[in-house]
């Protein structure tokens, strides 16, 4: 393994560690909760959360989620967040910080 590799696996190893310790078993409930309740679930974020909704809403949909992706592709967020309608759930994926 080459060492920019090594150091991207290390650093996504130690983020798996800190999330496994910061989830809270009682919000986690409750977010597949409201997903379950939701008439549809709108998946939105871009540049680098754009990987983490494509994927989120794939796999929400294999489990039979009406599901739609906020991702900005070809300028178009505000159509795609049109779609949203009452009873909808939006998750908003971003990350901390930012961007640099």
């Amino acid at each position: 393994m080459t060492p920019g590799v090594q150091i991207l696996a290390d650093a996504q190893r130690e983020a798996l560690g800190r999330l496994a310790g910061a989830l809270e078993p009682a919000r986690l409930e409750r977010a597949v909760a409201l997903i379950d309740e939701a008439d549809a679930v709108h998946v939105c974020g871009v540049r680098r959360a754009f990987p983490v909704v494509a994927h989120l809403a794939y796999a929400l949909a294999r489990l039979g989620v009406r599901c739609h992706a906020i991702d900005g592709i070809g300028l178009m967020h505000r159509e795609q967040a049109g779609a949203m309608r009452a009873g909808d759930l939006l998750v908003a994926v971003t990350y901390r910080p930012y961007a640099h």
